[in-house]
């Protein structure tokens, strides 16, 4: 194999792929990043609405990388944490002020933290070689030689480190014959943003159910993003539903503390 032309190669551009990228974009390493999806369609994909709830160590990582600052703008503080399990009547409640504490988490979009990544990765030297998908793999005793698909052409990179950061349905992982074990346990998650009669005021809410847990998070104006988890079929039914029907499911599964 010729002298590698990069010393880590990363193989996905999400977030876990990014943050990879600018934690290395200070060293030495040449380092680049392949991703299968560009910029613009990144950033307008519809799973950038997901609500993500960050505790204070995913905050630091950002703030690390240089990200968090840009990210902070964005982001709903969780001053109060509500945790309750239907059909009994124990609760637990955590403060942000009783733990000395400026918020317990924070809850932000994953556009939004994939918005402010992306501009911290262009302030880098790292390599973004976009649009492009992994097309194959030989490993050699110096590295890795990669074959991409890029414009409709077919190109060779090599390098001393493979990183396979793309995804459940890593490309790389196939490519490679490395095995993986997978377990359905029976539930997916319904997702959306509510507005509650009562402003949630930094309040995230857990609440055990025999479906499985559904999650209130505060966000902006007074709205809360729903986390939901149901059987499969429950879920299908649900997103089926009217609106009002929905909502009155939901008030029988979370209860009265919002309105």
């Amino acid at each position: 194999m010729k002298t590698p032309e990069y010393d880590i190669l990363i193989v996905g551009g999400g977030l876990a792929g990014m943050s990879l990228a600018l934690g290395l974009a200070g060293s030495s390493l040449r380092v680049a990043l392949v991703d299968a999806v560009d910029y613009e369609t990144r950033l307008s994909a519809g799973a950038g609405d997901r609500a993500l709830a960050l505790a204070k160590g995913s905050m630091l990582l950002l703030e690390r990388l240089g990200v968090w600052p840009a990210v902070l703008p964005y982001a709903t503080p969780i001053r109060h944490i509500h945790v309750s399990d239907r059909g009994h009547s124990g609760k637990v409640r955590l403060h942000a002020a009783r733990e000395r504490v400026d918020a317990l988490g924070w809850v932000v979009t994953a556009r939004d933290l994939e918005r402010e990544a992306l501009a911290a990765m262009e302030r880098t030297a790292v390599e973004r070689i976009v649009p492009a998908r992994v097309g194959g793999l030989k490993a050699g005793m110096d590295g890795v030689c990669v074959t991409l698909s890029r414009d409709g052409r077919s190109e060779s990179l090599t390098a001393r480190l493979l990183v396979g950061a793309d995804g459940g349905d890593s490309s790389v992982r196939r490519l490679l014959d490395i095995g993986q074990s997978e377990h359905d346990y029976g539930q997916v998650a319904v997702t959306t943003v509510v507005k509650p009669a009562v402003d949630p005021q930094g309040t995230a809410f857990e609440r055990f159910t025999p479906e499985g847990p559904l999650a209130l998070l505060p966000v902006e104006d007074g709205k809360a993003a729903l986390v939901w988890t149901r059987h499969p079929e429950q879920a299908e039914r649900l997103m089926g539903l009217p609106e009002p029907q929905f909502i009155r499911e939901l008030q029988s599964a979370f209860g009265h503390w919002l309105g």
